[in-house]
């Protein structure tokens, strides 16, 4: 059966964890997985068994988010019936029941990205037409929701791109994804 796995970037907590327990309630457990990157390890009320085990310190405004996602990312996808990945931050709540965006999401194949217009990505990322040309670079919102392809392609072998050449940028992760997605040619995706 199709899942989709919700990755949390938390700083400690959920700012409304008993919203998220409501919304996992009565769901079937074979539809959705949960994976939590924390910055700081604080009790949960409800969703302290889904940390990871490796996290990592991460700063807002470098390239640790990526590779905090990454790391979410690389986790969620050893389970292969997880079908779609959503970023999400302690601060999310859900607006829609969780079938509406279950029946959303499994309906098609694709990732969902907020792209942002392209003046956007200067002068932040001049640092990188040193390493990328321009028609590539990209900004989108930082969050998201990817495909098994795309975490495949974009999570698993760009950390020490990342390391080397994103950590000039401002807030990296609105800049690294869709990047790579225009990159690797994967937009139709």
């Amino acid at each position: 059966m199709k899942k989709i796995a919700f990755c949390f970037l938390i700083y400690d907590s959920f700012n409304h964890e008993e919203i998220w327990n409501i919304f996992f309630k009565n769901v079937d457990k074979e539809k959705y997985s949960i994976y939590i990157h924390y910055k700081f390890d604080k009790p949960l009320k409800y969703f302290n068994k889904y940390k990871l085990k490796n996290c990592i310190k991460t700063n807002y405004d470098d390239e640790t988010i990526p590779l905090a996602y990454n790391i979410l990312f690389r986790e969620a996808y050893n389970d292969e019936n997880n079908y779609k990945f959503i970023i999400l931050s302690n601060s999310c709540i859900p607006f829609k029941s969780f079938t509406y965006i279950y029946n959303k999401l499994t309906n098609n194949n694709y990732g969902y990205f907020n792209v942002c217009p392209k003046e956007q990505c200067f002068p932040n990322c001049n640092y990188l037409l040193n390493v990328i040309d321009h028609k590539f670079i990209s900004k989108s919102h930082n969050w998201f929701i990817l495909n098994r392809n795309l975490v495949l392609k974009l999570c698993f072998h760009n950390d020490d791109f990342l390391k080397t050449h994103y950590k000039t940028i401002y807030a990296p992760a609105e800049y690294f994804y869709y990047t790579f997605i225009n990159i690797l040619n994967l937009q139709n995706e």
